[in-house]
């Protein structure tokens, strides 16, 4: 027989990052995230310059933004501030080993986040709610 476990608030959130920035700051600047708890983050430049460089005003903008961002933890109720603990420039990336001989693959900065919460981009930035359900991990244990 098998009889699965349970777990009170276990899984992961999902969230938009573009959707935050947007919503929190009116900022629709155009970047790109590698989907994770500690996403990094490319900022779109022009064609000249594919991205931009992190000296750049719309990018020390967007990172300032991002180190204020707050949200609404959907099992708790409660608003959390500043869920970004830590921001990377391309010195900090370096010591951490993140700067790449190919310049496309090195993020423009990298973000660290507190709580239980994903941080990707949507391909439709600016529709619908921020937050999606977490993708739950269903544990099951065999009883004999």
């Amino acid at each position: 027989m098998i009889t699965p476990c349970t777990y009170n608030r276990v899984g992961e959130i999902n969230a938009d990052l573009r959707r935050m920035t947007f919503t929190q700051f009116g900022d629709a600047t155009n970047y790109s995230v590698h989907s994770d708890d500690a996403p990094n983050t490319y900022v779109v430049g022009t064609s000249t310059q594919p991205l931009r460089d992190q000296t750049d005003p719309i990018v020390r903008n967007l990172e300032r933004e991002m180190s204020q961002l707050s949200w609404l933890n959907p099992y708790t109720g409660v608003v959390e501030n500043n869920i970004m603990v830590a921001l990377a420039d391309h010195t900090a990336m370096k010591t951490l080993h993140m700067i790449t001989t190919d310049p496309m693959r090195t993020p423009t900065f990298y973000a660290v986040r507190r709580s239980k919460l994903v941080l990707f981009r949507n391909w439709c930035p600016y529709a619908g709610h921020v937050f999606y359900p977490g993708r739950l991990r269903i544990h099951s244990r065999s009883l004999e």
